[in-house]
């Protein structure tokens, strides 16, 4: 495979109709778009994801990988395909930024920030709801992952040569959201942290047993400016 061009909004609806996905609108005023494993809350400007948590404990280069692929390595396995969540932050008006070109070249990914919060019930059935961040200790610091917005890099195009054609490259390696600079993921770590991959491991202390149902809602980051004076 060889790095291709980066995904605009016509290649990647035509990309998900090729993949068999299938629109549901929502009754306005909802404006709730689903899909297999995800949703579209167009009025509030959310996506949200299912899925479970695959690691209790161990190092992590993702916080979230498609389920079947990076399980070892990521602390949720998501039950949708990461082209689905590039369409829904495309339908929230993002446009993705730059991935890095290949991991441990120091360079940084850019791209509209988002904020990553993830949800699950506990014991008695309550909803617990964390930052992303909290959920990945810093070995060297003993601290949780420092408090980000997350940045929409958008994947890339890939050649397949085994099927002779261009493909969504994060399709293949099932990177969703990492830790890790990855250039085939859709949401990164915008820090220099993202270019060591023994930095991060689960935080023990806060994640749910594994196998846990999670819900991963991913939004963009809201200004918190005040609006100037007339």
């Amino acid at each position: 495979m060889r790095p291709g061009r980066s995904i605009g909004p016509a290649a990647l609806l035509s990309l998900l109709l090729l993949a068999g996905g299938a629109l549901a609108l929502g009754s306005p005023p909802a404006r709730v778009v689903k899909l297999k494993g995800i949703e579209f809350d167009l009025q509030a400007k959310r996506v949200t994801m299912e899925g479970r948590i695959s690691l209790a404990s161990g190092l992590v280069e993702l916080l979230a990988c498609v389920r079947g692929t990076k399980d070892y390595e990521s602390v949720v396995a998501l039950d949708c395909q990461p082209y689905d969540l590039h369409l829904g932050l495309l339908a929230l008006g993002l446009k993705p930024g730059q991935p890095v070109n290949r991991q441990e070249a120091g360079e940084l990914p850019q791209g509209p920030p988002v904020t990553v919060r993830v949800e699950w019930k506990d014991g008695e059935g309550k909803t617990v709801s964390r930052r992303a961040e909290e959920l990945i200790l810093n070995i060297k610091t003993k601290q949780p992952m420092e408090e980000t917005d997350w940045v929409f890099v958008g994947s890339r195009f890939v050649r397949d040569e085994d099927r002779g054609k261009e493909v969504y490259a994060a399709a293949l390696t099932g990177a969703v959201i990492t830790t890790y600079h990855d250039p085939t993921t859709v949401l990164d770590n915008p820090h220099a942290t993202g270019g060591d991959d023994t930095l991060f491991v689960v935080n023990q202390k806060l994640v749910p047993p594994a196998g846990t149902p999670v819900r991963v809602v991913v939004e963009p980051k809201k200004s918190t400016d005040a609006p100037p004076e007339p």
